[in-house]
């Protein structure tokens, strides 16, 4: 019956230390998704003020040019 308990106390430290680890790495994943898709953004929105000085363009035509 004691190794049940001492079996116990030591899985309890180690599923705490693996649930912390993964945490960290979920943190950083995302992270590093926000940082990807603010550059996205930013592109985005670079490309689609280029896009305006292009007089012959409507504003259908460049979002269809934006989304390829």
């Amino acid at each position: 019956m004691d190794d049940g308990i001492e079996e116990i106390s030591t899985s309890i430290p180690d599923a705490a230390m693996l649930l912390g680890e993964n945490i960290r790495t979920v943190g950083l994943k995302l992270s590093r998704s926000i940082a990807s898709e603010k550059v996205i953004q930013e592109s985005a929105k670079k490309s689609y003020l280029a896009l305006c000085e292009v007089e012959a363009l409507t504003e259908d035509e460049r979002y269809r040019a934006l989304s390829k």
